[in-house]
């Protein structure tokens, strides 16, 4: 039996930290959720995701400069980041994370 893939979720919005636990779960991965910033890296990288969600909505600018560590560490470089964004500041926050992202997904409606 091959082992689950693991996701980790970066997000203090507990309700959307639930609903992809929840989705994700049903898909088979194992789910790990963060609802506290990350500054250090070194949880992230005992637990070795294979993919990273981070809640750019709920995040400020210092939680995502994990973004950027990420990239910066050679053991983490590896694994994807992706970012959940508000449609309507799209903008503004691309200009956050310009760095250490490699995809983006737009929700239209937030809650």
């Amino acid at each position: 039996m091959r082992e689950a893939k693991k996701i980790l979720i970066i997000s203090s919005d507990r309700s959307l930290s639930d609903v992809l636990k929840f989705c994700f779960d049903g898909w088979g991965y194992e789910v790990i959720v963060s609802e506290d910033p990350v500054s250090d890296i070194s949880p992230i990288k005992k637990a070795s995701p294979d993919v990273i969600v981070v809640d750019v909505h709920s995040a400020n600018a210092q939680q995502l400069e994990v973004c950027r560590l990420l990239k910066d560490d050679f053991l983490t470089a590896f694994i994807p980041v992706i970012t959940l964004i508000n449609k309507r500041q799209l903008r503004s926050h691309l200009l956050y994370i310009k760095q250490g992202v490699d995809d983006y997904a737009c929700v239209s409606r937030w809650r």
